[in-house]
């Protein structure tokens, strides 16, 4: 029951629409990223949705501020990417996804 009680919770959080954009805008550049293949999905980005609007209720707040949604964005989103193939001389990957993610989250303008 208490679980239910919060996952009822989370879906009161607000999230702005410019911090709705600026996630999606980082969702669209996974997908034309050159090192990623298939980018995050839908449902991915809905996933880091409700987990930065959990992060809200968790901090005690009505809505969901820009750290929320840029701290939650690895976690949520480099293990749901593919990635292509490049290797370096040693055949070690030369691409990994938390670092990918952490490049988009780093160019993509944040609202204020």
């Amino acid at each position: 029951a208490a679980v239910r009680t919060l996952q009822d919770g989370v879906e009161t959080i607000r999230m702005e629409d410019a911090l709705l954009d600026y996630a999606m805008q980082v969702v669209e550049e996974t997908r034309r990223h050159p090192a990623i293949s298939v980018g995050v999905s839908t449902r991915g980005a809905l996933a880091w949705y409700r987990a930065s609007q959990a992060a809200a209720l968790a901090a005690g707040r009505e809505f969901v501020i820009p750290d929320d949604v840029k701290g939650l964005a690895v976690p949520c989103l480099a293990h749901r990417l593919v990635l292509t193939q490049a290797h370096d001389s040693l055949g070690r990957q030369r691409v990994d996804g938390e670092r990918v993610i952490a490049e988009i989250v780093g160019r993509v303008a944040v609202p204020t």
